[in-house]
């Protein structure tokens, strides 16, 4: 050749030793791959998820293994593949994301494969963030509530039995039922339920009527949710049990007199 313009430049992301003859032995970058550099652009980025170390063309871009992942293109080595971080998984070779572990799981692993890294959060607590990377993501439910493992959403926060509220919207939501009602397990919200008429309880939180006892003799109780029960008047008497009101007390008899409040029978006259 009488001049270097009989030279011909390799194809874009190839190279050739000095005193090349032909155009095979233009050679891919690391990192790019192609049927040796048999034309223009014939030497391809690896996608990412991939790479590819300097080797001489053709050759495959190598895909990252599971449990990783690259967003790098034209990788030369596998120090682009990143280990999936606490959170996320990945199953699949030559991925450029990992899966994030779902809400109400936790995953403290690198490099995990499986979604069976995720674990629930505890019964009790709650987690509505995706991809946390520790139990420290799951939240307590607010006192006098509960929730199943795995629970996603305040929302799922239960209240006790005897204790009432909005689901459990806030700390403090769940209240104890006030002495004179009662509540038994029910998804919230729900109404403490009164004591009936002739009925009375002192208990705190009670989780059934089986805490609303009767009006004893000498007493009654027209009105429901009531912690107490009225007493007859002195000068009267009552052996009724759960009385609704006073028409239950009997005036003593004439020429019997009883300065007792609350008489139970005839005998205190």
């Amino acid at each position: 050749a009488g001049s270097s313009m009989a030279c011909v430049s390799c194809p874009a992301n190839s190279s050739a030793l000095p005193g090349s003859v032909v155009l095979a032995e233009c050679i891919c970058f690391s990192g790019f791959t192609g049927p040796g550099a048999m034309g223009p652009g014939a030497c391809s980025a690896c996608a990412p998820g991939t790479y590819l170390r300097s080797v001489p063309a053709p050759a495959t871009c190598v895909a990252c293994p599971a449990g990783t992942f690259s967003e790098a293109v034209a990788a030369v080595g596998d120090a682009t593949c990143a280990l999936c971080v606490a959170g996320t998984y990945q199953g699949l070779p030559g991925m450029t994301t990992c899966d994030a572990c779902l809400a109400g799981t936790f995953s403290g692993a690198l490099g995990a494969l499986n979604a069976s890294t995720c674990q629930q959060c505890p019964a009790d607590y709650y987690s509505p963030t995706i991809g946390a990377g520790s139990s420290m993501a799951c939240v307590s439910c607010p006192a006098n509530s509960s929730a199943l493992p795995g629970s996603v959403v305040l929302a799922e926060c239960i209240c006790f039995s005897g204790f009432t509220g909005p689901g459990a919207m806030g700390p403090g939501a769940c209240s104890a039922c006030a002495p004179g009602t009662y509540l038994r397990s029910v998804p919230a919200p729900a109404t403490c339920v009164a004591c009936p008429a002739g009925t009375f309880s002192e208990a705190v939180a009670a989780v059934g009527d089986a805490t609303c006892a009767l009006c004893v003799a000498g007493t009654y109780q027209g009105l429901p949710g009531m912690t107490t029960c009225d007493a007859c008047l002195a000068g009267t008497f009552s052996g009724a049990l759960g009385a609704l009101n006073a028409s239950t007390c009997q005036q003593c008899p004439a020429d019997y007199y009883s300065p007792t409040i609350g008489a139970g029978s005839s005998m205190a006259c």
